[in-house]
């Protein structure tokens, strides 16, 4: 029996409920990867000009992973870790600070 009555990957694309549920169980995931390395620890810290939060964490975790975030978070943002387009971690943590992203951590 397929998850969210999904049995295929043309289920999945027609089913917005499944996809969603999809990114809720990966975001908890990633929200854990943040945990188990440190970086919850930063929350409501203030590096440069910008609060850490938990959505950008997520943000941040979603470009480069968990433990570039942490690097990034001990560095006291002076290691500006990038993508392969030259996003940096800190755009996205910054850009996506704001969100409730209370039902992936249970926090606001």
């Amino acid at each position: 029996m397929g998850k969210d009555e999904v049995y295929s990957i043309q289920d999945f694309l027609n089913n917005p409920r499944a996809q969603e549920n999809a990114q809720i169980v990966f975001k908890k995931k990633q929200w854990n990867y943040l945990k188990a390395v440190g970086a919850d620890n930063y929350l409501g810290l203030i590096i440069k000009d910008f609060m850490i939060t938990p959505s950008g964490l997520l943000a941040g975790a979603h470009l480069k992973g968990a433990g570039s975030v942490i690097q990034y978070l001990k560095s006291g943002g002076e290691n500006l870790l990038k993508d392969g387009f030259g996003t940096s971690i800190e755009s996205y943590i910054k850009q996506f600070a704001n969100y409730d992203v209370s039902e992936i951590t249970g926090k606001i």
